[in-house]
This record gives structure tokens, sequence and C-alpha cells, in this order.
């Protein structure tokens, strides 16, 4: 029997939409619920004794890196794995969206932006945190607002001078799209934007998904179970965005039953050590 810890905080937000909670209760797995508390010493991380059967958590990143159950497989994809420094020395260039692009510290990039839209010959910007577990939200700068956009993140979010980022040459996209990938497969898609607006819908092109499968069967993974995030480009067809956890992203509208169901099998697997 698998055991779901679910942090419902996290279903609050339209990153998910349908019953992820009704799936887990109908594929017969024990479900506990709860709530993440932000430096609360009252929180609930599920119960104890799960720890000698599979168990899978899923929530905020504050909830389940807070959570020392021991539970296996506990929360998929929370490793350095889902760096940007680490995945994209792992998978091939040109799958990648942000294929040009520099490392640097956010004290650098403030102090000299004029430096980086030069090194990539460009007039805009994408600025992401180089952590998996975003300090703060992706963003673009031109040449005439850089200034007071890195100063705005510097008193609007937790960044610090020393916070490695990843700057790139902003790629103008169609769409955006998630995938569940587990042990070698694609489980399901999502489409999440189009034409940067929200635009949830169980939907996706083929080549997106072509994509997303080959770096399911790509010999190097970040985990056993993770999220793929496939952007539909004006230019150059399908290219990757980004790799997350799946115990901290929004599922969209991916079929929770098919995506539970899935997930389950795999921690029984995972925890039998198949």
């Amino acid at each position: 029997m698998v055991n779901w810890v679910v942090d419902t905080y996290i279903l609050d937000s339209r990153s998910t939409i349908g019953d992820l909670l009704g799936s887990i209760r109908n594929s017969g797995a024990n479900l506990f619920e709860t709530k993440y508390i932000p430096l609360s010493e009252e929180q609930s991380y599920g119960p104890e004794e799960w720890i000698k059967e599979p168990t899978i958590l899923y929530g905020t990143h504050g909830f389940v890196s807070k959570c020392k159950r021991g539970y296996t497989p506990g929360a998929y994809g929370i490793s350095s794995n889902m760096n940007c420094n680490v995945y994209y020395s792992n998978i091939p260039n040109d799958w990648m969206l942000n294929s040009e692009f520099i490392f640097t510290t956010f004290h650098d990039l403030k102090q000299k932006p004029e430096k980086y839209f030069n090194m990539l010959n460009t007039s805009r910007l994408f600025i992401r945190p180089n952590s998996g577990f975003k300090t703060f939200a992706g963003f673009v700068i031109t040449r005439s607002n850089a200034l007071d956009e890195l100063s705005s993140t510097m008193q609007l979010t937790s960044v610090m001078p020393e916070t490695f980022v990843l700057v790139a040459r902003y790629q103008p996209l169609n769409g955006e799209f998630r995938f569940i990938i587990g042990d070698g497969e694609v489980i399901d898609g999502s489409e999440y934007r189009w034409d940067n607006i929200l635009d949830i819908r169980h939907d996706w092109p083929q080549e997106c998904w072509d994509l997303a499968d080959r770096m399911a069967k790509h010999s190097w993974q970040p985990d056993l179970v993770y999220t793929c995030d496939v952007a539909q480009t004006e230019l150059y067809g399908p290219k990757i965005v980004e790799i997350n956890s799946f115990a901290c992203a929004g599922l969209y509208a991916c079929n929770k039953d098919k995506v539970v169901n899935a997930i389950n099998r795999i921690a029984e697997k995972e925890f039998s050590g198949g």
C-alpha cells in the first residue's frame, strides 16, 4: 500500500486543476493531508510509522524540505540535480531553450549589466536563479530598464548578492507545456501558458511531447520522477525550458488519475528495490 503526505497549501493556487486528493483516494493509496505553516513548531509531517511503507511527499518546497521523517521515496526531485548548472551540464545543449547563457552572481549582474548584454550580443536578457527552488521568478530585462528591474528584485525578493544566476539571451515563445516524467516514460502533460498568458488545458503539440520523451529516455536522469517544461518557440521548434521536481510542481491540467497511479507503481517498485 502506498501512502501520500500532501501539503494542501500547494493546491491553493491555479497551478493544479482538478481533484488530486480525490485521485489519490481513488487509487487506493492512504492520504494524510496537512498544510504548511512557515516558522511553526507545530507542523504535522505525517505518521511516523509510514517510514516502513512506500510514502510520497507532495507540497511546497518549505514543507518537503523540512520534513525529516525519512520516508521512501519521499519527495521526488529535491536535490541539486534541479539546479541549472547540473542539468545544463548533462543534457544536450541543443535541446535547451537557453542554449546561450552565462552563470554569474546577482551582484556582478547588477553592477555591470551592460557587460552581459554585450557578451550575449542582445538587447533583451532572461534572468533566473540557478537553484531549482527559485529565490525569484525568472524575468526579462532590457538595456533601458536593467538597473530598475535588478534593484527591484533585490528589494522585493530574498535574492542575495552572492546568489548564483543564469543569464541568457531572451527567446520568444509561443506556448509552454509541463510533462510529468517517471521511470523513463512521459506519464502525462499539460499546456500552462500560451502567448505569455496563463492558459491551462490538457493539450500539447506532439513535437513537444516527443522532446520530453527524448529527455525521459536520455542516459542522464535527474531523478526517477520529475517534471520537464517544454516550450514551442517561434524560430527553433520545441526546446526544454527547465527541469523541476515533481514534489513541488503544479500539475496544471494533467490527468491526475493517470499521474497518481503511475507514481504509485514507481514508488512501490523503488521501495521494494525493484
